[in-house]
């Protein structure tokens, strides 16, 4: 099974508060379907040249809630890379 079966099937994804609890104001977040996660995928490596781990660990870190270190020699996408995951993410809370 690839990673974004997994993310797709994965419960913890679901909004996390009891049916009836949360406030009328609170946006019910959408669980991410294989087609949403591949085309966010695809946004994310778009020009980035053997960076294919690197963002499929980020953007899984960033669902988590998790920090992600970059960790690599100057001129290997590290800022360009975590740029487009702020901007994937841009509005959301």
């Amino acid at each position: 099974m690839d990673l974004i079966s997994q993310l797709a099937s994965v419960d913890a994804m679901a909004p996390c508060s009891a049916p009836g609890s949360a406030s009328p104001d609170t946006p019910v977040v959408d669980r991410p379907t294989p087609g949403r996660l591949q085309a966010l995928l695809d946004g994310l490596r778009a020009g980035l040249l053997e960076r294919d781990t690197a963002v499929r660990l980020a953007l899984l870190a960033a669902l988590a809630g998790e920090h992600v270190l970059l960790i690599g020699p100057p001129g290997t996408a590290k800022s360009a890379l975590a740029r487009r995951l702020h901007q994937a993410f841009e509005g959301a809370r």
